[in-house]
């Protein structure tokens, strides 16, 4: 079998043999392909994501999965900074917070 096939490399219990279209790892005994091992690999990761996804969705309908909640005091303070007339970029380095939060106060 061996001769059918070019020996890219070897070492003392390790032998890669090279195939016209895949590499087979032989380690004493087993035999395992790369293509097959990522495959694998490949569904475990779709499965846990789906899952993962499926419990998002089950505590978003439960209501426990919130995020943080709004500083309404800081919105407040934004908006009358902003009615007085102050730059969205002064604003958020006087209230020591970032131009997004501004954004999004002055949004609502």
């Amino acid at each position: 079998m061996i001769s059918a096939k070019k020996l890219v490399s070897a070492t003392a219990h390790t032998y890669f043999i090279h195939d016209s279209l895949s590499y087979i790892f032989l380690c004493k005994e087993c035999v395992i392909s790369p293509q097959f091992m990522l495959t694998m690999l490949g569904g475990i990761y779709q499965f846990e994501r789906s899952m993962m996804l499926e419990r998002n969705v089950i505590a978003k309908l439960k209501g426990k999965y919130k995020g943080k909640p709004v500083n309404i005091e800081l919105n407040e303070n934004i908006r009358a900074l902003a009615q007085v007339g102050i730059n969205k970029f002064q604003i958020a380095k006087q209230l020591n917070c970032s131009r997004t939060t501004v954004y999004k106060a002055l949004s609502n």
